[in-house]
C-alpha cells in the first residue's frame, strides 16, 4: 500500500500483517493536499486496509484594531437608527 500527498510517496507498507498490526502516523503542515492511495493485493490473503484521516481545525483571532473598527460600525449604525426612531413628525400648514 502506498500513500501520497501532492504526488510525493509519504507512506508505504508491504507485506503481509495482521488487521491490527502495522500503524504508520505522521504529520503535515496546514495547507490543501492532494491524497492518492494505491493498494495492491497479489495473493489471496485475508487482507485489511484502513486509513484514518484527522486534524485540528484552528482560526485566527483578528486584531484588536479589527475589533475596534467592528464595534465603532456597530455604534454608529446603532446610533443612526436611534436617531431615524426618534425623530417626530412635524407638519405645517400654510
Amino acid at each position: 500500500m502506498f500513500l501520497a500527498l501532492n504526488n510525493a510517496v509519504v507512506d508505504q507498507v508491504g507485506g503481509i500483517h495482521p488487521a491490527a498490526g502495522m500503524t504508520s502516523t505522521f504529520n503535515v503542515a496546514p495547507g490543501d493536499y492532494v491524497m492518492d492511495v494505491f493498494y495492491a493485493d497479489r495473493h489471496i490473503t485475508d487482507a485489511h486496509a484502513f486509513l484514518d484521516v484527522g486534524g485540528d481545525i484552528t482560526t485566527t483571532v483578528p486584531e484588536a484594531s479589527t475589533w475596534a473598527m467592528m464595534i465603532l460600525g456597530f455604534a454608529g449604525v446603532g446610533f443612526l437608527a436611534y436617531r431615524r426612531n426618534n425623530k417626530s413628525s412635524t407638519f405645517r400648514f400654510a
